[in-house]
């Protein structure tokens, strides 16, 4: 069994992320985007179209927190920017916001193969865009977090072949996904899902925290704050998710298993279209869609595997 310890202690508090990269080709359109952006406490630089961004992003892209983008613009798209920032190591993990001029359902369909999970529908109201800008900000934060966890020092893990860990606080969820990451060949990748998959367990397994109450609790606070506040309470004091984790014939697998009674896991492997302006519901579908070959749960919802092939298919 593998012990967590506080190997890697943060030495100083980050900084919140508050810059906004805001891309329209439409100049009003823009100017009112940024100036609400702004409103709402953000720092906004501004694209007017899809070139413009791409170079933004090329001389500031570390800077950039959230990127706010306009689906349908002349020449370089919405579509066609998302696809060239997944495919830069630099770019490929700011969240994006999608402007679009419906919700069709095919159209977010579309954007989430591209690697986009928010999405804004015009004209996006001052609350709308503030909650969905909140939702991609707490993605980044929550990023920020999990790097300042991942150290050179792990690279050893790269040939660890089994592994067992026990999680129920989101610190803990945290440094289990940022360890386990470095036994992934592509720990970027496999990190983000990782960090999705075992928060889950954490937040409905451990906690009991479902989709609506985490509606709630986002209305008036922090959902950190919120499970913070129930670490010393005796009901929760002997739960935890089991992590374990697995290398096989060059197949990466984990296991994830909480204590909760499980949850209706099919409606959020994917983006629902009716759903794609919440605040909230996006890790599954996100470690789905881009961290893992394969994301399969048992039916309750209570144990999730996510496999990463290599060569070989894995044995179910």
């Amino acid at each position: 069994m593998l012990v967590l310890e506080d190997s890697v202690p943060e030495t100083k508090a980050r900084a919140k992320p508050r810059h906004v990269l805001a891309v329209d080709d439409d100049r009003t359109a823009l100017i009112i985007l940024e100036q609400n952006l702004v409103d709402l406490g953000y720092e906004v630089a501004a694209a007017a179209g899809g070139s413009d961004a791409l170079e933004y992003l090329k001389d500031n892209g570390s800077q950039v927190n959230v990127v706010v983008l306009d689906r349908r613009m002349p020449g370089v798209d919405g579509i066609e920017v998302v696809r060239r920032m997944k495919a830069d190591p630099e770019l490929r993990r700011i969240p994006i916001i999608m402007l679009t001029g419906a919700s069709e359902e095919t159209e977010i369909e579309e954007g989430v193969s591209a690697g986009v999970f928010y999405y804004l529908v015009k004209p996006a109201s001052t609350a709308l865009l503030r909650t969905i800008t909140a939702a991609a900000m707490r993605e980044a934060e929550q990023q920020m977090s999990f790097d300042g966890r991942t150290k050179s020092q792990f690279s050893a893990l790269k040939h660890v072949d089994t592994c067992r860990l026990y999680v129920r606080t989101i610190e803990e969820a945290t440094e289990t996904a940022a360890l386990l990451s470095e036994c992934f060949p592509d720990p970027a990748r496999a990190g983000d899902g990782l960090l999705e998959l075992i928060m889950n367990a954490v937040e409905h397994g451990v906690y009991g925290l479902g989709f609506d109450k985490k509606s709630e609790v986002l209305q008036t606070g922090t959902v950190e704050d919120y499970l913070r506040s129930s670490y010393d309470d005796p009901a929760f004091a002997d739960r935890r998710a089991e992590v374990v984790f697995t290398r096989k014939n060059g197949g990466y697998t984990v296991i994830i298993t909480d204590p909760g009674t499980g949850f209706d896991w099919k409606q959020f492997l994917t983006v629902n279209p009716a759903r794609a302006v919440d605040s909230h519901g996006r890790g599954i579908a996100k470690a789905a869609n881009m961290s893992f070959d394969k994301v399969t749960y048992n039916e309750a919802g209570n144990r999730v595997v996510a496999h990463i092939s290599e060569e070989v298919e894995l044995d179910w």
